[in-house]
């Protein structure tokens, strides 16, 4: 151990630690429309604590649930169910308190004694899942052995207080600017959305004299889609893009690796990594097995696996926008899990502006797609650069 730093226990370094109350203690009967929320797995994803989508208790029934409550710059771990999961409250949440599930704990730190964000990180670390998981049982649903008592006895590694919050600063300041390029480019596509409802649903796109067309009297004649611009028609999305199916990879690894590095892009997500590309260009991606109605942008080398339909467009934001319109639902042909065709998603109708327009559009948005893709850039050096950063950091291999 380095100098200056001490091992510790968690149990030693709390105010207070708890479990999520028992399954008898929350039933689906005592959930209210607002309230209380109930922190679940779902709040809990790649180590960020997400405060939205909730289910909620009276205050009364968390009231009487008050070891289970948990407050602001509490951490929260999952013990039963989707192991390793961490998410720190922030400081400035939606809400005073909140109470945990049933498959997880929380901890409130001592200040006096550590920074929170210090703990947060370190139950980030290679170092700290290992410490969280070393109890782990895997018969049936895998699960925290003795889960209390397990987080009590982890073994925590602590440099003087003033060196753990330079620590936290350094990692947050990266996790904070990552999220505000997440959020930045949440506005960005609100933006080009809004920009393609205002044009091509309410067909308000500037006329020969700058004017909204529509407002401006621009003469609108009739189609089986309703009534659209003169000049318009109703056409497929087969006519503005090209679909074909993704193929099965010839080598798949689950981690990223010097001689795997090009993404396999599955119905929703990137769902392991392969040796070769099979296309190198501008691609939509949608699930034509299982998941449907999520669509995947990809500018960079990658590979579709043969579980999603790919599409091509010399109008690429026009048919992505397009894309995100289509009822995937009503288009499924599965029995027995979700299918959809190329055919049958080449039929779907859309309303075909002029070239004029399109062109125009895609002039415009294809900017705020190329801020967008900056950010994201942006952000993956940056992610890359915490987790080197965060078992260094944690060790007191680098020293600050």
């Amino acid at each position: 151990m380095i100098k200056e730093w001490t091992e510790t226990k968690i149990e030693d370094i709390v105010t207070s630690i708890s479990m999520g109350p028992f399954g008898s203690d929350i039933k689906s009967s005592n959930f209210v429309s607002d309230g209380v929320p109930i922190i679940r797995g779902g709040n809990l994803v790649n180590g960020k604590f997400h405060d939205e989508d909730f289910v909620y208790l009276t205050e009364e029934k968390a009231d009487s649930l008050k070891n289970s409550n948990a407050f602001p710059e509490d951490i929260v771990f999952t013990h039963r169910g989707t192991l390793g999961q961490v998410g720190l409250i922030p400081h400035n949440s939606k809400y005073p308190r909140y109470v945990v599930s049933q498959s997880q704990m929380r901890i409130t730190c001592d200040k006096t004694k550590v920074d929170t964000k210090f703990v947060y990180y370190f139950f980030l670390s290679p170092i700290g899942q290992n410490e969280l998981l070393s109890n782990t049982s895997t018969t049936g649903v895998p699960a925290i052995s003795r889960p209390l008592s397990s987080l009590k006895k982890v073994n925590i590694s602590l440099p003087p207080l003033p060196v753990q919050k330079k620590i936290a600063a350094i990692l947050s300041s990266l996790d904070d600017k990552i999220e505000l390029n997440t959020r930045m480019n949440n506005v960005l596509e609100e933006i080009a959305r809004a920009l393609f409802h205002r044009w091509f649903v309410e067909f308000e796109f500037p006329n020969a004299e700058g004017k909204p067309y529509k407002s401006a009297g621009g003469k609108m004649v009739e189609s089986e889609m309703g009534s659209v611009p003169e000049g318009w028609r109703v056409g497929t999305i087969g006519e503005i893009a090209k679909i074909t199916s993704g193929k099965r990879p010839p080598r798949k690894e689950s981690e990223l690796s010097p001689e795997c590095k090009i993404p396999i892009l599955g119905a929703s997500s990137v769902m392991g990594y392969t040796s070769d590309i099979l296309y190198n260009e501008p691609i939509l991606v949608t699930g034509r097995v299982g998941t449907h109605g999520i669509i995947q942008k990809s500018n960079t080398p990658c590979w579709p696996s043969d579980n999603t339909l790919v599409i091509t467009s010399r109008w690429y934001e026009f048919a992505y926008q397009e894309l995100l319109l289509v009822d995937y639902k009503n288009m499924n042909r599965g029995s027995t899990q979700p299918l959809i065709t190329q055919g049958d998603l080449k039929k779907i109708l859309i309303i075909l502006p002029s070239e004029t327009n399109i062109n125009l559009f895609e002039s415009m948005v294809s900017g705020i797609a190329g801020q967008i893709n900056l950010n994201m850039d942006q952000s993956g050096v940056l992610s890359n650069l915490r987790d080197n950063l965060l078992p260094k950091l944690m060790s007191g291999e680098i020293e600050v």
